[in-house]
């Protein structure tokens, strides 16, 4: 995976800086680079401290926690796509109907047409008439492409 501000993180510790990590699995996809990522910030002299496990280091005992927590949070992660893909599957099945996402907003047209034609009066920013409709801006600018 392609993490720019990640890396550009790991380029800017430097030895004696400590990198917080709120849980493992946020640090790494799987346990090799996981690990990987450990020994070499701790081999540069960067402080690794996980905040639901502790802090990281290069004895025997912390390589096995390192690796055995990383191999758990991968598990984990692994687990819940399969039964994420299963679910869809299952639904996939037994409900022609169903459609993966969210549904879709239901916004009164004339409502909407209203103050479209605010904001192209510019009486109203786009901002305030998502905030009176209760949309998101890419469900306007959606909405508005539909109109057209």
């Amino acid at each position: 995976m392609d993490r720019p501000k990640f890396n550009e993180i790991l380029s800017l510790l430097k030895s004696g800086d400590e990198l917080v990590v709120c849980k493992l699995d946020r640090f790494a996809r799987t346990a090799p680079e996981g690990a990987m990522l450990v020994r070499d910030l701790v081999e540069r002299g960067v402080k690794v401290n996980i905040l639901n496990m502790g802090v990281a280091d290069n004895t025997p005992m912390g390589k096995v926690m390192v690796t055995v927590m990383l191999a758990f949070a991968e598990y984990e992660r692994d687990m819940i796509v399969e039964r994420i893909s299963m679910g869809k599957a299952h639904k996939r099945e037994h409900d022609p109907d169903w459609k993966e996402g969210r549904k879709s907003k239901e916004i009164d047209p004339v409502a909407f047409e209203k103050f479209a034609q605010k904001q192209k009066d510019v009486k109203m920013t786009v901002d305030d008439c998502c905030r009176e409709l209760g949309i998101s801006r890419s469900t306007w600018y959606y909405r508005i492409r539909k109109a057209r």
